[in-house]
């Protein structure tokens, strides 16, 4: 496990990093959690990252070595890695990997809807209600099944079970109660409702990034007024 203290920086909002919020304050990690402003970002601040990773981008994540590692689904695979969230074995580390792309695939078709123009939103949930939720939850809640573990993709928790949680809370922006919403899918919804609840996991819904919007300015659903 880490020592010492990270710095993860990500705009004021919960987009893409939610997923490894939660899981840093699931593992107990010491971090500061930074908001980005636009008026820096675009400036200075890329300016700094830039001479650290090349490859700079939002989030990103400065270890307690000074190494900055950037992309979200990157820094959420470290974290696996660094906090034995990842899985026991290497079929267990499979079925994370498989559903963190898997989940990636949905959240596009999620902001597709969310960013679309206001005069397209309506037709857009609907098309996503009718055609994403049954191929992607269907195959969450088959895969669980499959799987006979308590998590999704182990007994122990993963970094996976993170990003389950993290695209059902956007869902909530959308369609209110997820029992209604996900009702065809119960293993989906129990997994939601038990792991929501644990108490490794208060920490992070204390926090200010949990209070914040869940998309950009000009979201159809839960958008922050500016960045």
């Amino acid at each position: 496990i880490m020592s010492g203290k990270m710095t993860f920086t990500y705009w004021p909002l919960h987009g893409l990093g939610a997923t490894s919020r939660m899981a840093l304050h699931f593992a107990g990690v010491e971090f500061a959690d930074e908001f980005a402003k636009a008026d820096n970002w675009f400036g200075e601040g890329t300016k700094q990252i830039a001479e650290k990773n090349s490859l700079v981008n939002l989030p990103h994540l400065t270890t307690e070595s000074g190494e900055v590692i950037v992309q979200s689904l990157a820094i959420l695979r470290h974290i696996g890695r660094t906090q034995k969230l990842y899985g026991k074995s290497a079929i267990e580390a499979a079925r994370v990997d498989q559903l963190i792309d898997f989940l990636s695939e949905l959240r596009t078709e999620y902001y597709k809807a969310v960013y679309a123009p206001k005069e397209e939103f309506a037709a857009m949930k609907k098309s996503f209600a009718d055609v994403s939720l049954p191929y992607y939850f269907g195959g969450l809640e088959k895969f669980i099944t499959a799987n006979g573990t308590k998590n999704f993709a182990a007994d122990a928790v993963t970094i996976a079970d993170f990003a389950v949680l993290d695209l059902i809370e956007n869902l909530e922006t959308m369609y209110g109660d997820v029992a209604v919403a996900l009702a065809d899918y119960p293993k989906v919804v129990a997994f939601y409702r038990a792991f929501k609840a644990q108490p490794e996991l208060k920490s992070y819904y204390a926090s200010a990034a949990a209070s914040l919007g869940h998309n950009a300015p000009g979201s159809n659903v839960s958008a922050v007024a500016s960045l």
